[in-house]
Parts: structure tokens; C-alpha cells; sequence
């Protein structure tokens, strides 16, 4: 039975969910610990050289992350070290939390827990770089944040999500971009257009506003020239581990953009998930110009922009509509 999005319940499966995704947070944490084992860079180096401005941009205009770690240590009393990786799992159990939340818009607790679990099984994909950016989980955890307020039209609370996330990475111009796309077939277009000019302005200015306060730093913006031969098992030149870490993107997301191009053809699919579909490709795009390819964790927000047009692939072939809950405006079908 189809719902309006506020009508849902907690059931028990939703503290079974919560449960599951604590133990799961703890592993993705271990991980990322020990795979990446230089949490000391990041400590003694990275937070206090970003919030001082003196480190490279453009990590010097994403102070988010390392304020929280260093009021986090302040505030706790724990070690820089032990803080950070409690500020850690924190930030691996709140993007599952934000992602489950965002799918519980049209779908059932089941159905998003399993979504959830299945992202969670590619994040360790992303663990590549030889230390901890301490922003990764935060911008899954933002952007899952954003995309629901957009999809739940939370109009109030998007503004907020877009500043926040955009202190952590200038991604959030993509939640900016999906706005627009589910807003864009609105008439007259006087109900939307000064509230996206809005928006819009706000954004340039807090974009500006960094980096007029931290001094303006130049640095590479399209990569596409050195990400080309990450890509070629056969290039000597590259260190293996990297040729390797090149096809780690593509492994990460075959299934869902897979999965979400199926999607996109079943006729109860919502209007929202063909339009994040669509800005996902774009991002993706983007991305693979303007980013190490060699770094998966910077595709991250791919993941809840392709996960509601490959879940309803996925519960269309089980034979069931698969979600409970549905927008009333942007989760109405094409």
C-alpha cells in the first residue's frame, strides 16, 4: 500500500536495522584503521595545517571534518588518536543511518536495510589512499542527508545540508544540481526559480567566502591526463598497486549504475530516481576529470545518487513494488 513518507513507523525491524549497522560501522572502522595505518598524519599534519590554511588546496576550504576532529579530542578527553577513531566510526554509523533513512522515503525497513548493507559492502573499495581523509564517511553521511531532504521536500532543511556539506567538499553542487532536476518540471516556474536563485546564491557565496578568507591557492583541476594511465595494466612507469587501485571506481559502482539503468525502465520507478540517475552520471563524469580515479572515496555521493532507481530494478524482479512510502510530489512516477 503506497503512503505518504510521514506516515511511516518505526518497526522492530528498524532496531534491528540500527543494531546491524553498528556491528557493521565497527568492521568498516577496523578497516579503515588498519588499512590505512598513518592516523598520525592526519593528526599532527593534516587537521592542524587545514584549519591554519597552510596545507594545499584544496583541502584548506574544507575545514569541516578536521574542526570536528580537533573539538571532538578537546571536548572528549580521549587521546588524538582514540578520538579519532570514535570520531571515525562515528561518521561510518551515521552515513549508514542517513542512507537508510533516505531509501526509507519510498521503500520498506527490509528492503533498505539490505540496500544499506550492500553499499556498505563496497565502501572498503574505497579505502586506498595511504591515510585517513577524515571527511570521506562525512560526506556520504551529508549528501544521503541531502538527497532526502530534496526527494521529502524538507525545502528548510536542505538549505542547511547544502551549507554543512559544502564545509566538507565542494560536491554539494551536485545536491544543488539534483534540486534543480527535481524541481524543473514544476509550472509556473515562479514557484521554484527564486527559491533555486536562492539557493544558488548562497552557495557561491559561502564557496567564495572560504576561500576569499583563506587566501586564494591554485591547484589541479582536471586530472583526466593523469588518470588515463592508471587505467593500463601495461604501463610500466605505474606503480602496480596504483594500476590496480585505477579499476577500483569501475568495480564499485558496475552494479549499481547496472542495476539503476534497469530501474530507470520499470514504469513504477519514481520521477526523483530517474532525475538522481541522471545527475549520478553527471557526477560520475565529472569526477573522473576532476579527481584522482585512484581514490575511490571520492565517489562516494554516486552512492545515493544511483540507489533508488537500482533498488526498484532489484524489487521489481523480486516480483514485489518493494517500498511503503512515497513522496507525494517528487516520488510520483514518469
Amino acid at each position: 500500500m503506497t503512503t505518504d513518507w510521514k506516515a511511516a513507523e518505526r518497526t522492530p525491524w528498524t532496531w534491528i536495522a540500527i543494531a546491524l549497522y553498528l556491528v557493521v560501522a565497527i568492521v568498516i572502522a577496523f578497516l579503515d584503521f588498519y588499512i590505512r595505518r598513518n592516523p598520525t598524519y592526519t593528526l599532527t599534519t593534516f587537521v592542524p595545517s587545514v584549519l591554519a590554511g597552510t596545507y594545499e588546496a584544496p583541502f584548506i576550504y574544507r575545514p569541516l571534518a578536521p574542526w570536528l576532529v580537533l573539538v571532538f579530542t578537546r571536548v572528549s578527553g580521549l587521546s588524538p588518536v582514540a578520538a579519532f577513531v570514535a570520531l571515525r566510526l562515528a561518521g561510518v554509523f551515521a552515513a549508514l543511518l542517513a542512507f537508510h533513512g533516505y531509501l526509507r522515503t519510498w521503500h520498506s525497513v527490509g528492503t533498505s536495510l539490505a540496500a544499506t548493507l550492500a553499499m556498505a559492502a563496497l565502501l572498503p573499495l574505497t579505502m586506498t589512499n595511504s591515510w585517513p581523509v577524515p571527511g570521506t564517511y562525512l560526506e556520504l553521511a551529508l549528501f544521503s542527508l541531502g538527497c532526502m531532504a530534496i526527494a521529502r521536500r524538507m525545502e528548510r532543511a536542505f538549505g542547511v545540508i547544502l551549507v554543512v556539506a559544502l564545509l566538507n567538499r565542494e560536491t554539494s553542487a551536485f545536491l544543488l544540481v539534483l534540486w534543480v532536476a527535481a524541481h524543473a518540471h514544476e509550472r509556473p516556474l515562479r514557484q521554484w526559480i527564486p527559491r533555486g536563485a536562492a539557493l544558488g546564491t548562497v552557495w557561491l557565496a559561502v564557496f567564495a567566502g572560504i576561500r576569499w578568507f583563506r587566501g586564494f591557492k591554485t591547484y589541479d583541476v582536471v586530472m583526466l591526463t593523469q588518470n588515463l594511465p592508471y587505467l593500463n595494466f601495461l604501463d610500466s612507469t605505474i606503480e602496480p598497486r596504483l594500476r590496480l587501485f585505477g579499476w577500483f571506481w569501475l568495480v564499485m559502482l558496475a552494479a549499481p549504475v547496472g542495476l539503476a539503468m534497469r530501474g530507470m525502465m520499470r514504469p513504477g520507478t519514481p520521477l526523483f530516481a530517474r532525475q538522481a540517475f541522471f545527475v549520478g552520471l553527471a557526477f560520475v563524469a565529472t569526477s573522473l576529470v576532476a579527481a584522482s580515479i585512484v581514490e575511490p572515496r571520492v565517489l562516494v555521493p554516486a552512492f545515493p545518487l544511483f540507489a533508488p532507481a537500482a533498488l526498484y530494478a532489484v524489487t521489481a524482479s523480486a516480483g514485489t513494488s518493494g517500498h511503503d512510502v512515497r513522496p507525494t510530489v517528487t516520488g510520483k512516477s514518469a
